[in-house]
């Protein structure tokens, strides 16, 4: 089939020639199956596990105690293994607004400083131990 389409600026005439093209559909359902069969093999679904209530209860006596900085890493090893557990996220952030409201936050912020630079220290050591 030929195809003439008026001239333009850059020449006369132009023509094209136009193939004819089958296209199968697939159905639906085929295709359906496909999509989540990549979605299945793309999303791996992890379960997140439950906090040990005996973790929970240590982090409890320890803010009893008043040793807020210790029970603060027990619930940060708690959420390492549960990382979106609510009521574990809501503790910790009850557990800040003690410190602020107490003046002791600032004793956070030194021992994780102190943490990370023995860290620092360590891997300098490791470093400078083999050469």
């Amino acid at each position: 089939m030929t195809m003439e389409v008026a001239p333009s600026a850059f020449d006369e005439t132009a023509t094209f020639e136009e193939d004819a093209v089958a296209v199968e559909a697939e159905p639906a359902m085929e295709v359906e199956a496909e999509v989540e069969a990549e979605v299945e093999e793309s999303v791996s679904v992890t379960a997140f596990e439950v906090p040990d209530p005996e973790a929970i209860d240590e982090a409890d006596g320890l803010i009893e105690a008043a040793q807020y900085v210790e029970a603060m890493e027990v619930y940060n090893k708690i959420l390492e293994r549960a990382p979106d557990h609510g009521p574990v996220l809501q503790r910790v952030q009850e557990l800040r607004m003690l410190m602020k409201v107490q003046g002791k936050e600032a004793e956070l912020v030194e021992y994780r400083l102190d943490k990370f630079l023995s860290a620092i220290q360590r891997r300098r050591d490791e470093f400078y131990a083999n050469p």
